[in-house]
């Protein structure tokens, strides 16, 4: 036997041992291979198992898979042999364009333990793109005049290959009038030029027809062409003529605007933009003329501008010229003649004279709101006017002596239609006869005559416990189909009080937005739900109001640790605890019970052993009940003192304990338990020596119980285990399994319910192992039988998932005199008893 480990000592290299353990835990290594573009799906790119040297044999448990990442869908992870392949063909141009590196993040995770191993695949690139332009045919127009050498920038090809599979050199084809020059940017890429070598002869040739190719560098070498059309250029020797200097034409007085007057047609014997031409105004036409008359510049059309009337004027005489493109410009003259008819030109004319505008929409039918007078210029039946208004609006007309009258028809609703188009048509008895109509806006104001309304009415909000005040609820909407003040709407948290508090010190909401924020901290353990009230009311006379409901639930975070209720803390006896070496394997080494005060998954409780024992494999722990059992016989090599460390863990946070215990050639085995902290801080507890008699039987059952304080254990001892302390739950919640049963009985409702119930159980708890009570039907229980029934549940208890397990009375003790204080029933270690269902993983 070598020499024994202090406790301080040994605590601080469990604490390191740990720590290194969970921060290789989460991610380890990284991984890089590559591929070749457009493979095959199927295509292996790598082994993962077989590179972090991992087993075959373990990938099915260690859940070898691909994490959840974008990159993932390219790739596929072989759970049987570790091998990552290609699941889909990858185009590197789409995924990475020019980058000349193309990487691929995937992420891997293992489990038992949780490992992220981050793999970067590069995406190597294939010669799979020719090299092509933007155009298939690109057209240079150059002058005939144009000097040699000079020279002209042609497109460059674009490949999406990168590397030596780029654009590598250009080509073109033999010509004696021009040749290539190509320039190397700073960036690499090439920009080719064509340079005029012999002069150019338009009346010899007009035309020239080149092909430009784009080679790259890849193997074998991919290319792409371009037409280069060449336009030879004329020069401007030739000025724009008319058909004649002078042109006449007759128009009809009020012809509409956009009627053709004429269309000019001049001719330049020039070719490309010698010979194009712009027709525009010449300096001598009037600005009148310029006002009724338009003049395309480009088809030369002559149109109607504005009104014709021939009481204004009688003829018109339009200047024009004709200029070409050329440099320099040659232009040419003529002079339009236009003379006008004379027809019936005179509409009717409506005026308003008085309009209501706006209107209430609380107006009465047959209310006057506009006044109209009408005229005409002409005479006899071409002054004789008639007005009209279209039938479906809510208004009509009436004629008066000299005027006509607008008047409501129907009721009105600004809700339904805020504002009506009035159109008023007039037309005399001409022949043909002549129209004019007048067109109003007549909007209808708003009286406050809708209540505002909610688009819910119900709200429901969800926000996690331990929040900072201020956090954003839900937002709540409301409308009110009036406008201006009578739609202006404010939010309010109508008078309701919540655990004798009024509702706004919990929520505050915004009054011009409805923003609903928290008022204070939320504790899941004191307060679940809360109803709220929220009202809206618009700023109307008299103002209008509504309600709705809010219902704001808050969610239980995992903020308590686990806290051990037996072995209890705060005491520490000197007696060593002893183990007889004759124990049988499955002998009942001890029990460790903890609670957890959060509620669902944050409050479901797990045992385990950490390998720091002095024998590794003598001893197991349930992982929800907490025995502590041994797993073989005890040998004679096993050292004279073993220790066992386990790990209470829910979902996150976690409690640690040690047992000391010495194996002995005695037929029985007694201990005490006691708690103290780590010297160096850590949440460590500590089982001490203490010496009871053994027990005949034991026949632990899971107990439920849950409980969210972890102060109310007052007494030291504690009496082992036995039936006259079974408590069934029906149903236990997550890794504590499940256990159904037909108990009946009245349950706790409430927190308080709860922890008077845990004050109860521990205090009887502590009467048992004195030998003074039992938890049964007896006497000596604080009434529980009498509030909860024989048998109970506490699966309805908010706030509590975890069992409890406290020993019963009926065992036989021994202090630290060697004195008893009752006596054990007779027999070896009993049977266990087995629970009615297997428990839920």
């Amino acid at each position: 036997m070598g020499p024994k480990t202090p406790p301080q000592l040994a605590g601080k290299w469990q604490v390191l041992c740990m720590l290194s353990l969970c921060c290789w835990g989460w991610v380890s290594g990284q991984l890089h291979y590559s591929v070749v573009e457009e493979s095959e799906p199927g295509t292996l790119v790598g082994n993962v198992a077989q590179d972090l040297g991992l087993k075959v044999a373990d990938l099915l448990s260690r859940r070898l898979r691909l994490g959840a990442e974008e990159n993932g869908q390219y790739f596929s992870l072989s759970l049987m042999s570790g091998a990552l392949a290609v699941n889909q063909k990858i185009d590197r141009e789409s995924l990475c364009a020019a980058s000349t590196s193309c990487l691929l993040p995937v992420q891997v995770v293992t489990e038992h333990p949780l490992e992220l191993i981050r793999v970067e695949v590069e995406i190597l690139d294939l010669n799979d793109n020719s090299p092509s332009f933007a155009t298939p045919e690109r057209e240079i127009r150059i002058s005939e005049s144009a000097a040699l050498g000079a020279r002209f920038p042609l497109d460059s090809a674009q490949d999406p290959d990168v590397g030596t599979n780029t654009v590598s050199f250009y080509t073109l084809s033999p010509s004696s009038h021009f040749s290539l020059n190509v320039k190397t940017l700073k960036d690499g890429k090439l920009f080719p030029e064509l340079v005029l070598e012999q002069q150019l002869d338009r009346e010899t040739q007009a035309r020239h027809q080149l092909v430009l190719t784009a080679v790259d560098g890849g193997v074998p070498a991919r290319s792409g062409t371009t037409l280069i059309s060449v336009t030879v250029l004329d020069i401007n020797d030739n000025a724009p003529t008319f058909q004649s200097s002078v042109l006449r034409v007759g128009l009809p007085e009020n012809a509409p605007v956009g009627t053709l007057v004429l269309r000019l047609n001049a001719t330049d014997p020039d070719e490309g933009t010698n010979g194009q031409l712009d027709y525009s105004f010449g300096d001598h036409t009037s600005e009148a003329v310029r006002n009724l008359f338009g003049l395309d510049p480009s088809s030369g059309a002559i149109h109607v501008l504005g009104p014709i009337d021939f009481e204004e004027s009688s003829f018109y005489e339009i200047h024009a010229r004709a200029r070409d493109q050329g440099q320099p410009a040659m232009e040419g003259h003529c002079v339009i003649q236009v003379d006008v008819g004379d027809a019936n030109d005179n509409a009717p004319e409506v005026l308003l004279a008085s309009l209501v505008n706006p209107v209430l929409e609380s107006t009465p039918v047959g209310t006057v709101v506009g006044l109209f007078n009408v005229r005409d210029r002409d005479s006899g039946r071409n002054g004789e006017v008639s007005l009209d208004l279209s039938s479906d609006l809510p208004f009509q007309i009436k004629p008066s002596e000299n005027h006509y009258s607008l008047l409501t028809s129907q009721p009105l609703d600004r809700e339904a239609t805020s504002h009506y188009i009035i159109e008023l048509l007039a037309h005399d008895a001409g022949l043909p006869p002549l129209h004019a109509h007048l067109t109003i806006r007549l909007n209808i104001s708003d009286v406050n005559d809708n209540a505002p309304y909610f688009t819910q009415q119900l709200y429901t909000a969800y926000i996690p416990e331990n929040r900072p005040p201020g956090s954003l609820l839900c937002t709540v909407a409301a409308s009110d189909p009036d406008t201006g003040d009578n739609a202006r709407l404010t939010y309010s948290i109508v008078g309701n009080q919540i655990q004798g508090s009024p509702a706004s010190s919990f929520v505050y909401v915004n009054p011009e937005d409805g923003r609903i924020f928290a008022q204070r901290t939320f504790d899941y353990e004191l307060l679940q739900m809360l109803q709220i009230v929220v009202g809206v009311r618009d700023s109307g006379s008299p103002p209008l109001h509504a309600n709705t409901s809010l219902h704001v639930f808050v969610l239980d975070q995992n903020d308590n640790a686990p806290t051990v209720l037996h072995p209890r803390p705060g005491r520490e006896f000197s007696l060593p605890q002893r183990l007889p070496r004759s124990a049988p394997p499955g002998s009942l080494v001890t029990k460790v019970t903890a609670v957890d005060a959060d509620a669902g998954h944050n409050a479901w409780l797990s045992y385990s052993l950490l390998p720091q024992s002095t024998a590794p494999g003598l001893f197991l722990v349930s992982a929800h009940t907490g025995e502590v059992r041994t797993a073989r016989a005890l040998l004679e090599d096993d050292a004279d003192t073993q220790q066992v460390v386990v790990l209470v863990s829910s979902d996150g946070t976690l409690k640690y304990m040690e047992v000391t215990l010495r194996p002995t050639d005695s037929h029985s085995h007694c201990y005490r338990t006691c708690f103290s902290p780590a010297s160096d801080g850590s949440d460590f507890t500590f089982l001490r020596p203490l010496s009871v008699q053994q027990p005949s039987a034991f026949a632990p059952e899971p107990d439920a119980f849950r409980s969210r304080s972890n102060t109310l254990l007052e007494r030291s001892q504690q009496a082992p285990p036995n039936t006259d302390w079974r408590f069934s739950q029906a149903q236990r919640p997550g890794t504590s399994g499940s256990q159904n049963g037909d108990e009946t009985g009245t349950w706790p409702n409430n927190q308080f319910d709860t922890e008077m119930l845990q004050a109860m159980i521990l205090a009887s708890a502590s009467e048992a192992a004195d030998g003074s009570s039992t938890l049964g039907g007896g006497a000596g229980t604080m009434g529980l039988s009498a509030r909860y029934g024989p048998q109970f549940t506490l699966q309805h208890v908010p706030d509590y998932r975890q069992n409890v397990y406290i020993p019963g009375s009926n065992a036989t003790l021994t202090n630290a005199a060697g004195k008893r204080d009752g006596k054990a029933p007779a027999g070896g270690n009993g049977n266990k008893k087995k629970s009615g269902k297997k428990e839920k993983k």
